[in-house]
């Protein structure tokens, strides 16, 4: 079999087919996309033709407007582009999923998408097909994932539904109280998997790229926050230029203080003219426009994450400082040192500050 290069080719716009010039579910628009679901993940917006099962080629439609080019192709009918004969295979997915498989000369490349091996009434079973090359989703492939029998699922929710009916209970209401609480576990357990929150959205709202207002809510855990001492300053910017207000907070580390985050909002306007008065009157050093300050302000400081740090004299950095309160009723030997503020950080342990809004 004479070697013509690589049917498939991972791009920046995803997994592309260039002797036959389409795109297998691109990342971005393209000329000729070929989609293998309608989930958002892999049917986006702005392509000018789109490739799909008829089934599939409905959902999209119906998420990506109805004007939209979309050419149909059945089960197992071929296609031939450019010399490669293209033909779509059940996946067992959702409604109207393919596998792609590509043929050329006699070598078979397929691309799965997301594929399920159970039965599901809504499709087509998953279809095994023979290939040289096979790219795969495996996202949860990994046999760390564990997952019930669909089927013993299906009759726990149906007992669970008798029951409530036998009580005279609505399972809709029910329901409705279970979702809220799981929702509000998951979003408490969202650190501990690394992430901010849950997105929320609602159930009418279509799918779109980018930053989305309105019909979609980020639903993000508490910030966690420290109590650090103001050690350095220098000017802001703009309209601020001419009072300190860029400001460097530190925590001890043994019988010293080390810096530890700067923040440049959260105080109000007098906050703000209160700080840059005592700045200007308990300068210690200059270092250019940097001031260093007497330790004697105690300022909350919120962020969203901490991750150790070679970068950092603390050992450690956050992500998006800035200032919760000023703590006026705690003194500087009240600030939090280091070895707590570690705690804080994906996988050691949690300090109660980690429960402060």
């Amino acid at each position: 079999m004479k070697n013509e290069g690589n049917l498939i080719e991972p791009t920046g716009s995803g997994l592309s087919c260039p002797e036959a010039h389409f795109f297998i579910d691109p990342w971005c628009p393209v000329k000729k996309a070929v989609i293998t679901h309608a989930h958002a993940d892999h049917a986006r917006p702005g392509c000018v033709s789109y490739l799909a099962t008829p089934e599939c080629a409905c959902l999209l439609k119906a998420r990506l407007g109805p004007d939209i080019t979309v050419q149909e192709l059945s089960y197992g009918e071929g296609l031939n582009l450019d010399g490669v004969r293209l033909s779509l295979h059940p996946a067992g997915h959702i409604l109207g999923p393919a596998q792609v498989r590509l043929e050329r000369n006699g070598e078979v490349w397929v691309v799965t998408g997301d594929f399920k091996r159970h039965p599901d009434p809504t499709c087509k079973p998953f279809e095994p097909l023979r290939c040289h090359n096979l790219v795969t989703e495996s996202t949860f492939g990994l046999p760390v994932f564990t997952w019930p029998d669909p089927l013993q699922v299906v009759a726990d929710i149906n007992s669970w539904r008798r029951k409530n009916k036998d009580q005279g209970m609505t399972s809709v209401g029910v329901s409705q109280k279970l979702v809220t609480r799981a929702l509000a576990r998951s979003r408490k357990e969202a650190r501990l998997r690394g992430v901010e929150g849950l997105m929320l959205k609602r159930l009418s709202s279509p799918y779109g790229i980018g930053r989305r207002r309105g019909d979609w809510w980020k639903w993000k855990v508490d910030p966690l926050s420290v109590d650090a001492v103001l050690t350095y300053a220098q000017r802001g910017h703009g309209k601020r230029s001419g009072l300190y207000t860029d400001y460097t907070f530190s925590v001890w580390d043994g019988d010293r203080l080390v810096p530890f985050a700067k923040a440049y909002s959260g105080l109000t306007d007098a906050e703000v003219r209160e700080v840059d008065r005592f700045i200007r009157g308990h300068t210690l050093e200059r270092f250019g426009p940097v001031r260093s300050v007497k330790p004697e302000l105690v300022f909350e400081i919120a962020f969203e994450d901490i991750r150790r740090s070679a970068r950092h004299r603390s050992g450690v950095a956050v992500r998006f400082p800035r200032i919760s309160r000023w703590r006026t009723d705690k003194t500087i030997a009240e600030a939090d040192r280091l070895e707590t503020i570690a705690g804080l950080i994906f996988g050691g342990t949690q300090s109660k500050k980690a429960d402060v809004g």
